[in-house]
């Protein structure tokens, strides 16, 4: 929703449990086979998962108003922080306690 839905991607990719890009392509390197088996112990990264298969985890040295955070929530979390108020027309909403002031 909002002012740049027509921008949003149309289709998003998304892997299987068990399935990941290939470590090379982030190193902008291309692989010479399409499929190879992980030898690496894979240890977290920015996989392309749906959140109910692999959810993130939030650490926070400060109190948070609600445990379920999504990542349309820590944009407003970030401005709070810093004392600025999210446009309305921003998706989530900050995490922060009620009144917890901004850390400095």
């Amino acid at each position: 929703r909002g002012p740049w839905l027509a921008s949003a991607a149309d289709v998003v990719v998304c892997w299987k449990p068990g399935y990941r890009t290939q470590l090379s392509l982030w190193q902008a390197e291309l692989p010479e086979q399409v499929f190879v088996d992980n030898t690496r112990r894979w240890s977290g990264d920015h996989v392309s998962m749906d959140p109910e298969l692999l959810p993130g985890v939030l650490f926070s040295s400060l109190p948070l108003a609600d445990s379920k955070a999504g990542l349309e929530d820590m944009a407003p979390t970030v401005l709070a922080l810093l004392g600025v108020s999210a446009p309305a027309d921003m998706d989530g909403r900050s995490l922060l306690s009620e009144g917890e002031p901004p850390s400095a």
